[in-house]
């Protein structure tokens, strides 16, 4: 009897902690990364000179080119900003909102981030399980978003290690005082 007991509690256990991790690894980030600009002014003008918002993304700027990031400006951004955030994501990638990119703590005074100026050290962990940039990748045939997010924080990130965007995401939160985005699209 006793191990019956035993052997149902530990099912219960194992159940609880595979939801857990399915909604922590599938759904979360998805919800996290809309959730993180409900109220928030969409108040930056942010866009690549590469492309035009809602138009196909140059092959040289993906894994079918040369993998390079695009230049990426910005303005009309809050007096009190004190760091941006730009994460990029494909939001039609089977795993719900891919991430291609982290940047992170990018200082207030920057206007404009591209592959010279860019500090690696502040980069997170893709899901490509990498740090840095990879562009849009998806499969042959197929047309996908690209969204292109940049946060106003009235804060720097105090992060390090290996920084995924939920890391980037739980310590932006009551932090982000605007926002700006555009699309990408690729095929």
């Amino acid at each position: 009897m006793m191990n019956k007991t035993l052997l149902l509690i530990a099912i219960i256990i194992i159940v609880l902690l595979l939801t857990f991790m399915f909604f922590y690894l599938f759904i979360s980030k998805g919800d996290l990364l809309e959730n993180s600009i409900l109220n928030i002014p969409k108040t930056i003008h942010f866009y690549t000179p590469a492309f035009s918002d809602g138009e196909k993304i140059p092959v040289k700027y993906t894994c079918y080119g040369n993998n390079t990031i695009p230049t990426l400006k910005w303005s009309n951004t809050p007096s009190n900003t004190k760091s941006f955030v730009i994460i990029v994501y494909d939001p039609d990638a089977p795993k719900k909102n891919f991430i291609h990119w982290i940047v992170y703590n990018i200082p207030s005074n920057i206007t404009e981030i591209s592959a010279k100026n860019l500090n690696t050290s502040l980069q997170g962990l893709n899901d490509f399980n990498r740090v840095g940039w990879d562009g849009p990748c998806p499969p042959k045939g197929s047309s996908h978003r690209y969204v292109f997010r940049i946060y106003a924080l009235d804060v720097v990130l105090n992060l390090s290690g290996k920084v995924t965007v939920n890391d980037v995401l739980d310590k932006m939160k009551g932090h982000i005082i605007a926002y700006g985005e555009f699309i990408g699209i690729y095929e």
